[in-house]
């Protein structure tokens, strides 16, 4: 049983050529959740940022695919399909831990545990 941090971040859709939020884990999980992630691409946003050599910054961050629609990316909008898929396959969302880091991490949605 494994702990994972679930995070919004945006992406740069190249296939509709707009930008999307979506979410983001930050390492392979265990069990069925396993079958949803994929291995996405970070693209500066604007010319103007800079990436910072102090702090890295994931450049292939592992994204969650739509339970809905394993074919594209889950839209942070559509949280609430994760949420049902985690809890009907056995994971917790872990209230507690997220509220003890949700102000350190203004990207944080929540902290999971699984099988």
């Amino acid at each position: 049983m494994g702990t994972f941090q679930l995070s919004s971040m945006i992406i740069l859709d190249h296939l509709n050529q707009c930008y999307k939020k979506v979410i983001s884990i930050n390492t392979m999980p265990t069990g069925i959740l396993k079958t949803l992630i994929r291995k996405g691409r970070i693209e500066k946003i604007s010319p103007f940022e800079q990436y910072s050599p102090c702090c890295s910054q994931i450049q292939c961050p592992l994204i969650i695919l739509d339970p809905n629609n394993p074919s594209e990316y889950l839209c942070e909008n559509n949280i609430c399909d994760l949420f049902s898929f985690l809890t009907t396959n056995g994971y917790t969302i872990e209230t507690q831990l997220t509220e003890m880091m949700k102000h350190k991490n203004k990207d944080l949605i929540c902290f999971i545990s699984g099988p």
